[in-house]
């Protein structure tokens, strides 16, 4: 080959790796608990690690993985099945009669929460809160119980949740969406009653 014409190739070939080379930046989102921490509990910028399961989570309040990201509701009823780690973001918002407005997290990494759905029927049973049977369809996996309920009679006040809705969501098995809204009775030994409106709003990610 001519020296000219290598001059040239060199040449041009040199600009276009300069141009990748600069045209290239390292910006990483992950999904949460798709990237492993470092040995050093370290995540890239804007996420955490979460101890409980060594994986990475985003800082934004919906967890780096909110229903938006999940994509269409998946049409295989078993990628629902299994044990579900509530995300380090799920919140559940409690406003009471009584004045009482707040918003509390459901599973902090040092405690962790997570959530068990088998096969019940031609359904689902999820094991939470409360035992809830669940209809599966296209959409995802919704409430088929009219209003099914649960107890805490351990201490005082006795503590009476009723669900109005339950979903869950997942587009992959792996990652999923749970939203719920409970009315909760407070019952007191005085006798004082408090009612309440709960709303939780959970990330979720299959252990």
């Amino acid at each position: 080959m001519p020296p000219r014409l290598v001059s040239v190739l060199a040449l041009v070939l040199g600009g276009a790796l300069a141009a990748g080379l600069s045209g290239c930046s390292y910006d990483p989102h992950p999904v949460d608990g798709t990237l492993t921490c470092s040995a050093a509990y370290e995540c890239p910028e804007g996420y955490e690690c979460q101890r409980a399961t060594t994986t990475c989570w985003s800082k934004k309040r919906d967890g780096g993985m909110g229903l938006p990201d999940l994509g269409t509701p998946s049409s295989n009823i078993m990628d629902y099945v299994g044990e579900w780690l509530l995300a380090v973001t799920s919140t559940v918002k409690t406003v009471c009669d009584d004045g009482y407005d707040d918003t509390t997290l459901l599973s902090p990494a040092d405690s962790p929460s997570t959530m068990t759905v088998s096969r019940s029927g031609a359904g689902l049973l999820s094991v939470w809160l409360c035992d809830v049977t669940l209809r599966w369809d296209t959409t995802g996996a919704h409430l088929s119980d009219a209003d099914p309920s649960c107890m805490d009679d351990t201490a005082d006040p006795i503590y009476l949740w009723t669900a109005t809705k339950f979903d869950l969501v997942t587009g992959n098995g792996l990652l999923g969406q749970h939203d719920a809204t409970y009315t909760r009775r407070d019952q007191y030994e005085d006798g004082t009653i408090v009612n309440c409106n709960q709303t939780v709003t959970a990330p979720l990610i299959k252990q």
